[in-house]
């Protein structure tokens, strides 16, 4: 909306481009918290907090074992899918792309806990600071905007929302009477992908055929879920995978 009002035409042409190669993460995020709606309030109705609980620390687990694979390959590779697909200079949006990447990695610790809330009918919770939230990134948007323009507005936009991150949080644990690490399964994470990192910055400064790189980005991307399904996931939960891919 914002880039709509202060901007030209042509920047949300260029937003929307951004966007087109990391709607998996977008993806991701939305299914995960459609699916947990509906379950937070039953169980809200009974009273059983602690498997609400529960429920974020899983699900906030398993979307960022799927998300982080997914972000690193993109951020080695979005430069050669966007030259790829757009056949023409592409820095003005790979710059661009960075900024949508790191929302959308920051993302899925507010939309989870604030989908949690709302199934908990805690929305007022959650509008004051959304509302803050939203002030601040018009203000600070505004301020931005005029050296900077859609840089400026998407800048405005991650800081806005890590800034609520740790409100959030804290209004989550109180309505729960539980403390969340948030960072745990977030570290955890990032601390499996190390040999995708590694991979990535190995083929990064070697390959220099774009269509290459994005087949070893995904193919490494492919990879690292397995391992971080072999590391990160209960045998319980492999088998639950397993059993639905099967279609059991």
């Amino acid at each position: 909306l914002l880039i709509l009002i202060f901007l030209p035409p042509v920047s949300m042409a260029i937003y929307d481009i951004v966007t087109k190669p990391i709607m998996p993460i977008r993806i991701i995020i939305q299914i995960f918290n459609s699916s947990i709606t509906p379950e937070v309030a039953s169980r809200y109705i009974e009273n059983d907090f602690d498997y609400i609980s529960n429920l974020f620390d899983d699900f906030l687990r398993y979307m960022y074992i799927l998300i982080i694979p997914i972000f690193f390959a993109l951020l080695f590779s979005i430069e050669s899918i966007l030259k790829v697909w757009l056949n023409q200079e592409v820095s003005i949006y790979f710059e661009i792309s960075y900024f949508v990447l790191a929302y959308f990695f920051i993302l899925p610790i507010p939309a989870l806990a604030t989908t949690i809330l709302t199934g908990m009918k805690k929305v007022s919770l959650t509008i004051k600071i959304s509302m803050i939230a939203a002030i601040l990134n018009l203000g600070l948007s505004i301020y931005l905007i005029q050296e900077y323009e859609l840089r400026g507005i998407l800048f405005a936009t991650v800081f806005a929302e890590l800034l609520t991150i740790l409100p959030i949080i804290n209004r989550f644990n109180y309505a729960l009477n539980r403390r969340h690490n948030i960072f745990k399964p977030l570290i955890q994470t990032l601390l499996v992908n190390t040999p995708l990192v590694l991979f990535l910055v190995v083929i990064f400064s070697l390959v220099k055929n774009n269509y290459l790189l994005i087949f070893l980005s995904m193919l490494a991307c492919f990879l690292q879920y397995l391992f971080s399904a072999k590391l990160l996931l209960s045998k319980k939960e492999k088998l639950f995978i397993l059993s639905k891919v099967s279609g059991g």
